[in-house]
């Protein structure tokens, strides 16, 4: 068991604050690999601040890290900045691992924001890239479901 992972097992414990402590000295102290899975562990705990404090620091050192932009964007959804979010994500280029993940996250702010063409062409634009991803295929058909398109849900 890792120190994270201690540390977490320690807060569900009931020892929130030690934890908590633990957690912040690990940060000073930690490379950049535990510097993100420090982050990860704030986001699980609701800390989302602490998180994106991390992950903008994390940012600045890998500027063409995919995962840490769709990281940092899911912790401004949290924060109810999403036009933020939307920017972090439109920086994913193709090539990256983590472009269909931002593809999706930004069909989910789209449609939120009641912009379903752009959120289709996002969803498209995955499946195109990944067709035989299968939680693609789940978000197309849950789109579709969702707009009342039943004929194009079955077909996917």
């Amino acid at each position: 068991m890792n120190a994270i992972e201690k540390v977490m097992q320690g807060i569900e414990q009931g020892h929130v604050e030690k934890g908590l402590t633990e957690l912040a000295s690990l940060e000073k102290t930690g490379d950049h690999q535990l510097k993100y899975d420090i982050a990860e562990a704030y986001y699980q705990l609701g800390h989302i601040d602490k998180a994106k404090n991390l992950v903008d620091e994390l940012l600045m050192l890998y500027p063409d890290e995919g995962s840490l932009y769709a990281f940092a964007a899911e912790l401004l959804i949290d924060l109810d900045e999403e036009d933020e979010a939307i920017e972090l994500l439109l920086e994913i280029k193709e090539h990256d691992p983590a472009y269909l993940q931002a593809q999706l996250l930004l069909a989910d702010l789209y449609q939120l924001q009641s912009l379903d063409e752009v959120a289709e062409q996002k969803l498209l634009k995955a499946a195109e890239k990944a067709p035989n991803e299968p939680i693609i295929s789940y978000g197309l058909g849950e789109f579709y479901l969702g707009r009342g398109d039943y004929i194009k849900a079955f077909l996917i």
